[in-house]
């Protein structure tokens, strides 16, 4: 995380897994906040109450509009 802060990384999405990790290293999130860049997660809360905004996806409505779609173009 650091040569990122450090080559001027404008923010940083932390997908998942890489956030909800039970006993996560703290620093990479000290680190953005003693940087002031902007970081979020998707799809799960960050370990340990670091507060920062959480994003979720809907994946039932994803699989749901992907098989109408995938049907309209199969039905033709």
């Amino acid at each position: 995380m650091t040569s990122l802060a450090d080559r001027g990384v404008a923010a940083v999405v932390f997908l998942s897994a890489s956030n909800t990790i039970e006993g996560a290293d703290p620093e990479a999130y000290e680190l953005l906040r003693s940087r002031r860049i902007p970081f979020v997660g998707v799809n799960g809360q960050f370990e340990g109450g670091e507060e920062a905004p959480v994003f979720s996806t809907d994946d039932l409505l994803a699989a749901r509009s992907t098989g109408r779609a995938g049907w309209s173009t199969t039905s033709r």
